[in-house]
């Protein structure tokens, strides 16, 4: 049957869904469906969580979604069958929040296995029909097995491609269980019109070696002479047209019948081989369950990467833990009598399954849409977890459903609803409490809940729930305080610190630090003032100490839902490729990183704007280079990172910050310079802090020290929540490789996050400041200007001055204040 109207259809009612927000309440399905991901793989098992795969940054992947019948293979009961809408299917998929589907492929050509139809066809085949050479038993033209279609093979790389461009992976099918025998003996038998039916073919090839009438020898060690030879050539013109994207997997075969394991195996071996030795590119190669009731002993005992398991092995209740030693994708097409509803998803995600659905899309009742919403709820979740760290732990719940990181991060799924109890006894600390629905995606935040016990919690709606658990940073046993009006002045003894080195450290980078020394230097520890330069209220420009302020506003509407990090930037700004068509690419992630390599129009350069007037930037010019394929330190991404979001957000980057953080965290004494009015008349503020007449952020040294605490806590305000943990680490995780080629600027190659500058291995492998503990990252900007965050010491040190001053003296200077501070500070 043809889902081309039905599709259309229920695509609009998702789109048309809305997830209402209130108070602490928002939604993780809410703003646009996700745009493609570039850094998509290929996908291999994790090193160090083999439950899931990972990309080729070492990124856990969660894989979920719908999949169909008719992807790549057109079927129904005229000849030729109505096409497929493949189109609406991608927008179906991205609507809902998946990331995967299998690609079916059907190796018979006419009547089907469900059915005692005599009219149903499938097309395009694999292999060219050839005229005048007899006529086959499907009443068309005999296949000659040694001549491929171009078009099945054109159609599956074309798709395949579609997927990847829409942040989409793809198990690639290559055989078909069901073509080649009866599921049901008063039903049609599709080995009839099989290519490798003898009555089928100009080569005089039959696979049916015992002569049964069916196909079953086709997919069975030994095969038929010269058969395995036709298969090798298939699956190398198969492999050919994909191999070259990063969103693919490889899946043997479609219920197999149970003696099939060997063939499988063979075929595993050979794509294997085949891609380690003549592909640029190696994917995932799976197996899934033989029919009927085939268990997993021999799924575990393949070759295989990841595995489908079947019902003989799987209870609908109380599905397995995975264990890592295969990915398993739990596919409801191999699980009769799974509802394939939420409950089923939500249970095998937190159980370190990856759940997908055998979707008839036409199909709309509350159990299927359910499944549709919870999958890309799991997954818009899974974003947001260290996946890497992520185990089952059903024994610290009494729900039994549990995907943990112990000690730092808990989801814990309500099957009933309710209360449920969880041990944190060996937890220490405060952690943030989120509650879910499972279907609809709404957050509703919950006050902090202290480890160190068994605790027992209640969810705030009725019905199935699920609950985030997320560690505040730890202390180390010393009390981390936050700031009122002004920071609370204390010893810097009795914050672990000994004082006479701290002043003979502070002296020296007085005299070695430029002109205006250390009279702005603030130096805070468990969130407690411990020394104060006598200018630390001084109130100027900070230059590109800016820019984290800027990434900080991306960081919020990433948490509200509104965009995600590799959504592209002609999402929410159509005109950006419109002459320019490279800068369809850009991510919000590479401008966020100085990989977007966007180039825009400089003019009005001035002794007040040396580097021109700055809302030119965002005039599209040639790019510097193709986006996420270099990197290098310019302004002109930050503003068109700036643009975009004060679209998004409604309002200009300062009243975003200003009621989302600077309110809650106490700073007073700040501004943020305007550069311009867009055309829809907003005013744009001064992204990058690019000097000019109207300059970035204005602040303090005591005041900037509050925005370094809220990131030193991971995001976590005395209480509250106000950056989510997940963006913070992303934020100050290098997200440009040192191997990464570098264009012009200062070089970000190795040690870049959102604009944080960090103490991980630069492209000559040395760190910015050895001295510094490992994960010391920091906001920098002309005149020297700097917020250190000092994760290890739970430490914030800003130094501001007005002074010009030499960036790469700059560090040579904190480097050895760091050494001369280091044995002051004992460790927390």
């Amino acid at each position: 049957m043809t889902m081309t109207t039905p599709m259309k259809s229920f695509v609009t009612f998702l789109v048309g869904a809305v997830c209402l927000t209130a108070g602490q309440t928002h939604c993780l399905n809410a703003g646009q469906p996700p745009a493609p991901d570039l850094r998509m793989g290929p996908l291999r098992v994790h090193p160090a969580n083999p439950r899931y795969f990972a990309d080729n940054g070492q990124r856990a992947i969660y894989l979920t979604g719908s999949h169909t019948w008719h992807v790549l293979q057109d079927q129904g009961p005229s000849y030729p069958p109505q096409p497929f809408d493949f189109d609406a299917f991608i927008t179906f998929l991205r609507t809902n929040h998946h990331n995967f589907f299998r690609m079916w492929t059907w190796e018979h050509s006419r009547w089907a296995c469900w059915s005692t139809s005599d009219k149903f066809w499938y097309r395009p085949a694999p292999y060219r029909r050839i005229e005048g050479h007899g006529i086959a038993q499907d009443g068309l033209p005999k296949f000659d097995l040694t001549e491929f279609d171009p078009e099945y093979f054109q159609r599956l790389s074309n798709r395949v491609d579609q997927a990847r461009s829409n942040g989409i992976y793809v198990a690639v099918m290559l055989f078909q269980g069901v073509s080649v025998e009866f599921k049901k003996p008063h039903y049609k038998l599709p080995w009839n019109s099989h290519p490798y039916h003898r009555s089928n073919n100009v080569n005089q090839i039959d696979a049916d070696t015992n002569g049964d009438g069916q196909g079953y020898d086709f997919h069975q060690w030994p095969l038929a002479p010269g058969v395995w030879d036709l298969q090798r050539a298939y699956l190398r013109k198969v492999i050919d047209a994909v191999n070259g994207f990063d969103n693919v997997l490889y899946e043997v075969a479609n219920e197999c019948h149970t003696n099939s394991q060997t063939w499988q195996y063979e075929v595993i071996k050979f794509i294997k081989n085949y891609e380690a030795t003549s592909k640029p590119r190696r994917h995932p190669v799976g197996m899934t369950a033989e029919y009927p009731n085939g268990g997993t002993t021999d799924l575990f005992a393949s070759p295989a990467d990841w595995i489908s398991p079947s019902v003989a092995d799987w209870d609908k209740d109380a599905p397995p833990v995975a264990t890592g030693h295969k990915v398993i994708l739990a596919d409801t097409d191999h699980l009769p009598g799974q509802r394939g509803d939420a409950d089923f998803v939500w249970k095998a995600f937190t159980r370190g399954n990856h759940p997908i659905v055998m979707d008839d899309l036409a199909v709309t009742n509350a159990a299927r849409i359910s499944a549709r919403r919870a999958m890309g709820v799991t997954r818009r979740l899974a974003e947001r977890l260290d996946l890497a760290a992520a185990t089952p732990h059903g024994e610290v719940t009494s729900s039994g459903y549990c995907l943990a990181h112990p000690g730092q991060e808990y989801v814990l799924f309500l099957p009933a609803g309710g209360e449920v109890s969880v041990d944190l006894s060996a937890a220490a600390g405060q952690f943030r409490v989120e509650w879910i629905h499972p279907v609809k995606g709404t957050l509703t935040r919950a006050e902090t809940l202290a480890g160190g016990a068994k605790r027992t919690l209640k969810a705030p709606f009725a019905g199935q729930a699920v609950v985030h658990l997320t560690a505040s940073p730890a202390t180390g046993g010393a009390s981390m305080a936050f700031p009122g009006r002004d920071w609370a002045e204390t010893t810097p003894e009795s914050q672990g610190v000994e004082a006479a080195r701290l002043r003979e450290a502070v002296a020296w980078l007085d005299n070695h630090s430029g002109p205006d020394g250390a009279k702005e230097l603030v130096i805070i520890r468990n969130g407690y003032l411990i020394w104060k330069g006598p200018h630390a209220d001084a109130y100027h420009k900070i230059f590109s100490c800016t820019k984290v302020f800027t990434s900080t506003v991306l960081g919020l509407l990433v948490d509200d839902g509104k965009c995600r990090l590799d959504d592209r930037a002609v999402q929410f700004l159509p005109s950006l490729d419109e002459e320019q068509p490279a800068y369809a690419q850009i991510t919000l992630r590479h401008l966020a990183s100085m990989s977007g390599g966007y180039r825009g129009v400089v003019r009005e350069v001035s002794p007040e704007q040396p580097w021109g007037e700055p809302l030119a930037y965002l005039v599209p010019q040639p790019p510097r280079y193709e986006s996420g394929t270099a990197c290098a330190y310019h302004d002109h991404d930050v503003f068109l990172l700036g643009n975009i979001l004060a679209r998004l957000a409604q309002q200009p980057l300062k009243e975003t910050f200003q009621r989302r953080i600077a309110d809650p965290i106490g700073m007073k004494h700040w501004d943020w310079g305007v550069v311009g009015v867009l055309e829809n008349g907003m005013t744009l503020n001064n992204a990058a802090g690019t000097p000019a007449r109207n300059p970035g952020i204005q602040t303090t040294a005591l005041d900037l020290a509050r925005l370094g605490h809220l990131y030193l806590n991971r995001g976590h305000w005395n209480g509250r929540q106000l950056l989510s943990v997940f963006f913070v680490d992303q934020a100050t995780t290098s997200q440009v490789p040192a191997s990464r080629p570098h264009a012009t600027g200062a070089d970000p190659g190795g040690h870049y996050g959102f604009y944080w500058w960090l103490n991980t291995p630069q492209r000559n492998g040395r760190c910015a400041w050895p001295a510094a503990p490992p994960r010391t990252y920091a906001a920098r900007g002309a005149s020297a200007n700097s917020c250190f965050v000092v994760p290890e010491w739970n430490m914030v040190m800003v130094r501001l001055a007005t002074a010009p001053e030499n960036s790469k003296a700059a560090d040579e200077t904190w480097n050895t204040f760091f050494s001369r501070l280091a044995p002051a500070v004992s460790h927390p």
